[in-house]
């Protein structure tokens, strides 16, 4: 993608799931638009980073696993405070419900929406600390749609909309008046 509007130059933004996809597609119009680029997935997103250039990093995140979002925050101090957050990294198996076993159920919880809560945890403090930031969760037109075997999925995208709504709550009244997109 081309544009010459660098609306986000100076910024950190870290993108979940940014190996394939509308990740790497959301990393690389955050790069064309001048921000620096924290590229995540399960593997270190290198293709997507040789894609940007030096203006990227690729991180190995499991986003289920609350000590990688800990070493994550540690490791983009070297680059910076991150500035935004774009949860992309998602798991949707379709399984009829008579088929659904717990342990789907928790890894789709897990991944698409207790990632949305220790991306919050962990990067939410400096953000407010400069009072700017940005949060945004993926969700998923299947939340309003009738899909046989996708109850676990519908739920975890529709929980991400909760939370975001909660969270900007949360933020709407930090006393520096800080400026937060919550979405």
């Amino acid at each position: 993608m081309k544009t010459s509007i660098r609306t986000h130059e100076g910024r950190l933004a870290l993108v979940t799931g940014a190996g394939q996809g509308i990740g790497q597609a959301i990393a690389l119009a955050l790069a064309a638009r001048g921000a620096r680029v924290i590229a995540t997935d399960l593997k270190p997103p290198l293709e997507t980073v040789g894609k940007i250039g030096p203006m990227a990093t690729a991180v190995q995140l499991d986003v289920t696993q609350e000590e990688n979002w800990r070493s994550t925050s540690v490791k983009s101090r070297d680059v910076g405070d991150v500035d935004i957050v774009v949860n992309n990294a998602g798991y949707f198996p379709n399984r009829a419900i008579e088929e659904l076993d717990l342990a789907t159920w928790r890894k789709t919880m897990a991944t698409n929406l207790d990632s949305q809560f220790l991306s919050a945890k962990y990067f939410l403090p400096a953000m407010r600390k400069k009072g700017w930031g940005r949060f945004v969760g993926i969700s998923s037109n299947m939340v309003g749609l009738a899909i046989p075997g996708m109850s676990h999925y519908i739920a975890s995208k529709m929980g991400i909309i909760g939370f975001m709504r909660g969270l900007a709550n949360d933020v709407a009244n930090d006393a520096d008046g800080g400026q937060y997109r919550i979405g």
